[in-house]
């Protein structure tokens, strides 16, 4: 009789889970965190802050560039680090396009991405999916998704959050109230969907990165605030 995969412990996040919550875009997903049994307090301080950039390398192929708040160029992953992301969710298609806003994305490429946010992780250690909702909402919202959490008894987190960028005040204010309502809740994390975007490589306009002065806006600052 072959052997049986363990049952995760209650309370664990495993990396299938992980994927499974995650699914929200088509193709395999890769990210650079890895999740250990936590009590609810433990969750809390260790709760995720993630993003999901997987048109950077298509924008980097095409000349687009990131400059920190204080506008000096810088690679956006380090950028990143700075507002405290934690983990980073890359998108893979089996056959993919040249197509500039939804090419490349191949195994390869996602590879080679995967390997530098791993490794820029391990450098830095050494030294459902509902996209956006006024701030006033987040609370009822996220209380809905835990009462699904615990309908089924399996761990949960946001896997996309996006707002406005031409309303960074309020988005920002959202994305605060929807980390302290997951934290509160027992969530596990946040993604925000590709807020490193910029016009006019997409009409996309929930990121977080104004298209002028390739600068973050304030929504990025709303990981910090929580």
């Amino acid at each position: 009789m072959p052997l049986q995969p363990p049952t995760p412990a209650a309370g664990r996040i495993t990396r299938r889970t992980l994927l499974k919550a995650t699914t929200a875009t088509a193709g395999a997903l890769a990210t650079a965190v890895a999740f250990a049994e936590e009590t609810p307090a433990e969750a809390a301080a260790n709760f995720v802050k993630g993003v999901d950039i997987s048109w950077a390398p298509q924008m980097e192929a095409r000349g687009y560039s990131w400059k920190n708040a204080g506008g000096q160029t810088q690679d956006l992953q380090t950028i990143l680090k700075g507002y405290g992301i934690t983990a980073v969710r890359l998108r893979t298609f089996v056959n993919a396009s040249n197509d500039p806003a939804n090419g490349h994305c191949g195994i390869n490429e996602v590879t080679v991405s995967a390997t530098t946010s791993t490794a820029a992780s391990a450098a830095q250690s050494a030294a459902s999916p509902a996209r956006h909702g006024s701030a006033d909402l987040a609370a009822g919202i996220v209380r809905h998704m835990k009462k699904i959490s615990d309908a089924y008894g399996k761990p949960f987190l946001q896997s996309e959050f996006g707002g406005r960028v031409d309303r960074a005040s309020s988005t920002q204010a959202s994305l605060v109230a929807r980390i302290k309502a997951l934290k509160t809740n027992g969530g596990q994390g946040i993604f925000h969907w590709e807020p490193e975007c910029m016009s006019p490589f997409t009409g996309y306009n929930m990121g977080a990165w104004d298209s002028s002065s390739k600068r973050p806006t304030a929504i990025m600052n709303g990981f910090t605030q929580a």
